[in-house]
């Protein structure tokens, strides 16, 4: 073959020298690359702080929560000493999304924390763990005159409410976490999952703690769906309730409905995946009296509450739900008590609130944010001591009992002075 027909005329030299310029640029656009992508993130990076920056300094200015309560002593001492229910909930730019806050709650743990394990046997032979908070001024939980008693969300354990035990701890209170049967790395002694707002396991463990702690004020804080149990209890003993004082954050006012109408997904995902897990975790306690496997074909979370509602000795799922729903005996709680949502709450949405509550009832104040999400209520990004939430649950109760503790002392010296 004739060379200088192949090249149609062009010079040898030159066609070389374009093929070694072209292997050149490709070499070359491999080696920059990595150098693009850390500029792209140095970018990145620096639109996100100068977003922060211009946000939280020039455009951004957050409001005081909004307030609902029905005026009473109470709710105007609660106001004056709540430094919190006062001042801005101000999470970074970053925490203004309801998925990062609830998700990021889910996550993020603590870097040193210890906790000492208690087993109670239930009159049904059913066990229940609490978990004692080991903290730096209260090892000597028998000498503690406060006890806070935690309630974790439906599938949380000690180490997700470890802000709340922390906040207790270095005001001098002893906090302790009520595990659910099953839950907490507990065993299932007993086939009974008890529905979200059964109160007897957490009527047996307050009257324990009384028993053993006669002389302790007990308080309690619950989060979300764990606000069943505490609601109930707090309802069926009225007066006579041995909690002085309690918090519920992001509480769920109607399950039904909420289960009814969709939690939105991933969360109602993840949340039938934790429970089929325990299930079958479980499997072995529930061989004579339900079916685990059918169980957990369920493909929603009202499915399950249906199917699993055989095994609790329900008739239908009607008067399982009527027996079940927190708010059933309201009327009849006496006991002080704060409620904290967030307008963005992807599981208990604003539309749920039960706004009406709060302006028939002198001893109930509800604490609405503009963010938040559901259980999160964080201030920065790698947050590992407590919530804004938990903070001031905490300012709550000790205002609640400082107000309580007053009005014993007022009423003490007129029945001195009328005898």
């Amino acid at each position: 073959m004739n060379t200088s027909t192949l090249f149609k005329g062009r010079d040898v030299a030159d066609v070389i020298t374009q093929c070694v310029d072209e292997e050149m640029l490709t070499v070359s656009w491999v080696e920059w690359l990595p150098r693009f992508f850390v500029a792209g993130i140095m970018l990145f990076l620096m639109l996100l702080i100068l977003g922060y920056l211009i946000d939280s300094f020039i455009c951004h200015k957050e409001e005081p929560p909004t307030l609902c309560y029905r005026n009473s002593l109470l709710s105007k001492y609660l106001l004056k000493k709540c430094e919190r229910l006062r001042q801005p909930y101000h999470p970074n730019v970053f925490l203004r999304n309801r998925h990062i806050q609830t998700l990021l709650s889910l996550v993020i743990r603590p870097i040193h924390c210890r906790f000492d394990r208690t087993y109670l046997q239930m009159k049904d032979k059913g066990v229940i763990a609490l978990d004692w908070f080991i903290g730096e001024r209260n090892r000597d939980i028998a000498a503690c005159l406060n006890i806070i008693l935690i309630i974790p969300r439906i599938l949380g354990n000690a180490l997700s409410v470890h802000g709340a035990c922390t906040e207790a701890s270095n005001l001098g209170y002893s906090a302790v976490v009520f595990n659910r049967r099953g839950q907490g790395g507990s065993e299932l002694t007993t086939p009974l999952v008890k529905p979200y707002s059964d109160h007897t396991d957490l009527g047996q463990v307050v009257a324990y703690l009384k028993d053993m702690f006669p002389n302790a004020t007990i308080t309690a804080i619950s989060y979300g769906l764990g606000s069943g149990c505490l609601l109930s209890y707090l309802g069926e003993y009225g007066s006579s309730a041995k909690i002085t004082t309690a918090v519920c954050i992001s509480p769920v006012y109607d399950a039904k409905e909420v289960l009814r109408s969709g939690i939105r997904k991933p969360y109602s995902w993840l949340l039938l995946w934790r429970l089929k897990q325990i299930l079958r975790r479980h499997a072995s306690a529930f061989e004579r009296v339900l079916d685990v496997q059918n169980v957990c074909q369920s493909n929603d979370l009202l499915e399950y509450d249906y199917r699993i509602s055989e095994c609790n000795g329900y008739s239908n799922f009607d008067s399982y739900w009527e027996e079940n729903n927190p708010f059933r005996d309201v009327d009849d709680i006496a006991t002080p008590m704060l409620f904290i949502n967030s307008l963005d709450d992807p599981v208990c949405t604003k539309d749920t609130i039960a706004f009406d509550l709060f302006k028939a009832y002198p001893n109930f104040i509800l604490c609405l944010t503009k963010y938040g999400g559901h259980c999160g209520f964080l201030e920065n990004m790698f947050q590992t001591t407590s919530t804004w939430a938990e903070s001031l649950a905490i300012q709550y109760i000790r205002a609640s009992l400082n107000f309580i503790w007053h009005e014993k002392r007022i009423n003490l010296h007129l029945n001195n002075h009328r005898r």
